[in-house]
């Protein structure tokens, strides 16, 4: 067997995790994808753990709406450029197992307290997703249509602050 190595996490104060959910309308899907926000000082970090993206950000939602641009634009390049077995690729990887084993370990542990992410959807993450997309529209200055096809389009998120 291949011997990985993973990234290390010791010393990463992890204060969340989520999902970002993806309705596609193409031939092809992105599944649930799972991220991770860590805190170190004054700033947050936000991990994509099947695409290894990282974001940072002074608070929490300006870290996880930084990592959802930038998962955005990496799906789009990636369906472009290299195609979708690049995701079956990158999914393969290792490099993050320990990031996975630790969201595995914070998603389980709230989930004994039915405090999981399928029982705790914030309202705070639907708001982060309101203010980018309208700092998108006046960046664009898009009409009322242009503002329904788009919102059609946007993930969904799923969050857990950790206590």
């Amino acid at each position: 067997m291949e011997e990985c190595s993973s990234l290390s996490i010791d010393g990463l104060n992890f204060v969340g995790i989520g999902k970002i959910l993806f309705e596609t309308k193409g031939a092809w899907n992105i599944p649930q994808l799972h991220f991770l926000i860590s805190k170190e000082k004054d700033t947050f970090e936000a991990v994509n753990l099947e695409m290894q993206l990282f974001s940072g950000g002074k608070t929490e939602d300006e870290a996880i709406a930084g990592l959802i641009n930038l998962t955005m634009y990496h799906i789009e390049n990636v369906i472009k450029n290299t195609g979708f077995e690049q995701f079956i690729e990158d999914a393969k990887s290792c490099v993050l197992e320990k990031y996975w084993s630790k969201y595995r370990e914070i998603e389980f542990t709230a989930a004994s307290k039915k405090q999981d992410l399928s029982n705790d959807i914030e309202q705070r993450i639907e708001n982060i997703l309101k203010k980018m997309i309208e700092e998108e529209f006046k960046r664009q200055n898009l009409n009322i249509s242009d503002i329904v096809e788009k919102l059609l389009g946007y993930p969904k998120i799923m969050y857990k602050q950790v206590a």
